[in-house]
């Protein structure tokens, strides 16, 4: 019995002199302080061991709920050894001093100021984890083929030992990424196809207390994704479009469609494709409108053109909708021919003044040849300044016509006009060329009878002087 109470102490002795040296280590690290608690943080799992606790725990000082700010040089958060050195001060000697792991209450002591108290501090915590989860919500429906955020809150009293945190669905294990300042674990899954789901989340504590969650959600059935909706708004093979090559069009169309993927517009005919463009970037939705421009190039020939436009969307499903003869290329100009003008009742040249009498309005008659003719227009002045536009109305065989209200002219008034006729395409042509006009000049009614009284007058004296000549 005595050489086990010799043993005893032995050991007891050895004991403190290992002990010592690692306090003397942490006094030496003590700033003269008013009072300094310092040792080390154990933490008591519920397997009835203590482990030295990780770094990064806290520990506070309070005087029933006020936390006491710690000493300049204090180092209230444990080091990879587990310890901590805490400076207190503020309140009265012999106050109770509560000092808090975390949020976890470990011990109480007196404040006893110019004082260094040596304490170890043994954190028993037997509350589990919480779990919060945010995403998704038990029994929520999701679209199918897309993918699904898990997402969950983590916190605890002491802390969460991140190595034991576990996360399946449907039973397979998943590696979730998890932010310790915020308590924020999410994953985001694959692309999930229509089903149940059953998620499961766990996680321990430092003294290892467990903490599970279990919920589920369900993916709906694949609805089979329809084709696009489209319509060609213009140009139509009833509305058609003239144009001219080295220009563009407007191309409009309305389609319906949640998720178009590009749109292409072709203008052709039975021999070759005269232009072809693909949009991307189109928006989603119902009755979507949208309008683009096609450039016609260089050097397109005459004719009638077809139009085409196809819409896919990302499911590879299409649409397609075509108007025929739908652009119209037109690069020759109308031909203005056979200017006529009454009165005086007969054809006009350029340049040439025709006499008109007064109190008549003038008439005036063009031919033109143009199949796709826009307007036909009679540009007339009196001042040489000012234009006054007549539209020439269509007759028979490609003749156009227009009055130019000259009754009420004085005397003496000039009239100069031109004739200008313009195609669908915009193709112009004008009589007579620019600078050049037909004119016409108002004179009084008398001379013109005047002259035709005279007329007869003048060949019978002439006839007569020669009958005398002839007899002497």
């Amino acid at each position: 019995m005595e050489k086990l109470k010799i043993t005893t102490i032995i050991l007891l002795i050895t004991g403190i002199l290992l002990v010592n040296p690692l306090i003397l280590t942490a006094k030496s690290q003590i700033p003269p302080l008013p009072m300094i608690v310092y040792g080390y943080v154990f933490i008591h799992r519920i397997t009835c061991e203590n482990v030295t606790a990780p770094a990064g725990l806290h520990i506070y000082a309070k005087v029933g709920t006020e936390v006491l700010q710690p000493v300049e040089g204090s180092q209230d958060v444990t080091d990879e050894n587990g310890y901590y050195m805490l400076g207190i001060t503020g309140p009265s000697e012999g106050t109770p001093i509560d000092l808090w792991v975390e949020k976890v209450y470990v011990e109480t002591i007196i404040l006893r100021y110019y004082t260094d108290m040596a304490l170890n501090l043994t954190v028993m915590d037997t509350i589990p984890p919480t779990i919060e989860i945010i995403s998704p919500m038990q029994g929520e429906m999701f679209p199918p083929n897309q993918q699904v955020w898990i997402n969950a809150t983590l916190t605890d009293d002491l802390a969460i030992d991140v190595a034991t945190i576990k996360l399946t669905l449907n039973g397979t294990v998943l590696s979730p990424a998890y932010n310790p300042q915020t308590g924020l674990l999410y994953y985001q899954t694959n692309p999930l196809t229509s089903g149940y789901y059953i998620a499961s989340l766990s996680v321990k504590d430092l003294a290892e207390n467990l903490a599970t969650k279990t919920w589920s959600f369900r993916i709906a059935e694949a609805v089979p994704p329809e084709p696009p909706v489209l319509e060609i708004i213009s140009p139509t093979t009833v509305n058609p479009v003239y144009t001219q090559a080295d220009r563009t069009i407007q191309v409009t169309y309305q389609y319906t469609e949640a998720s178009p993927k590009n749109v292409t517009i072709k203008i052709y005919n039975s021999t070759h494709t005269l232009a072809i463009r693909t949009i991307t970037g189109l928006s989603g939705g119902t009755n979507v409108q949208r309008t683009d421009v096609m450039p016609i190039p260089a050097g397109a020939a005459d004719g009638s053109y077809h139009l085409n436009v196809t819409i896919c969307n990302i499911h590879d499903l299409g649409a397609t909708a075509s108007q025929l003869n739908a652009v119209k290329v037109d690069n020759t100009k109308p031909v203005i021919s056979n200017p006529y003008q009454d009165p005086p009742g007969q054809m006009v040249q350029p340049g040439e003044t025709v006499d008109i009498e007064f109190g008549y309005n003038i008439t005036v008659r063009v031919n033109i040849t143009e199949p796709n003719i826009e307007k036909v227009s009679l540009y007339y002045n009196i001042s040489a300044t000012e234009w006054v536009e007549i539209p020439m109305t269509p007759a028979a065989s490609g003749e156009y016509v227009a009055t130019i209200p000259s009754s009420s002219l004085p005397l003496c008034t000039t009239i100069q006009y031109y004739i200008k006729a313009v195609d669908k395409a915009g193709n112009a042509a004008q009589t007579p060329t620019a600078g050049i006009y037909f004119a016409s000049h108002v004179i009084p009614e008398y001379q013109k009878i005047t002259l035709a009284t005279l007329l007869p007058a003048i060949a019978l004296i002439i006839a007569l002087t020669r009958k005398a000549k002839k007899n002497p």
